[in-house]
């Protein structure tokens, strides 16, 4: 972790620092911040659970539904 704000998770596919993920450490460095957590955009984004709805139900409308068994991390 590079942020120090990381949690442990179970695979190693889940743990990942926003420093080595381009486009949100870009988005975090721009308003200068060492987390993507500390970002203003984040909690009301990224934790609002009405957010969380819609995007699900946007990309579910996109992509259509996962299969049964199928992994949600691929």
């Amino acid at each position: 972790c590079l942020c120090n704000h990381c949690v442990a998770m179970p695979t190693i596919l889940e743990s990942r620092c926003c420093q080595v993920i381009g486009k949100v450490k870009e988005k975090a460095d721009a308003a200068n911040c060492k987390c993507i957590t500390e970002h203003e955009g984040f909690s009301v984004n990224c934790t609002n659970i009405h957010v969380l709805e819609t995007s699900y139900y946007e990309y579910h409308r996109i992509n259509g539904p996962l299969e049964e068994n199928q992994e949600i991390h691929e």
